[in-house]
């Protein structure tokens, strides 16, 4: 990550969010080995399209920072676009993660997923 000042240098991360299902879980067994011990695993209750909902209001907010500039912001834009449909969407469902981690952690908040009929 870099800051958000524009300057190249490097901030490392707090903690790597990885989900904790099928090759996660190998994954984070491996980094772990290697001497990663930053590492949270994530266990995925809810489908990508209900995650998405439960974050939907930071998102709202217009409190997430997307560089313009960014390589990644067309793809990523489009995932965004053409999500639950998009051929790939696992930019989106990263940013998803980590905000509910978020909310989580920050906010103590436990959201719950209201069904609208």
């Amino acid at each position: 990550a870099s800051p958000a000042d524009g300057s190249n240098a490097v901030i490392p991360p707090l903690t790597t969010l990885i989900e904790s299902q099928s090759v996660g879980q190998a994954l984070i067994t491996s980094l772990r080995r290697e001497g990663h011990h930053n590492i949270t695993p994530i266990h995925a209750k809810l489908d990508k399209l209900s995650r998405l909902q439960l974050v939907t209001g930071i998102l709202s907010a217009q409190i997430v920072f997307i560089p313009e500039e960014a390589l990644w912001v067309g793809d990523f834009l489009a995932e965004m676009q053409e999500f639950p449909h998009a051929r790939h969407d696992d930019q989106l469902d990263a940013m998803v993660q980590y905000l509910y981690h978020y909310m989580q952690c920050q906010f103590k908040i436990r959201p719950t997923l209201r069904r609208v009929e």
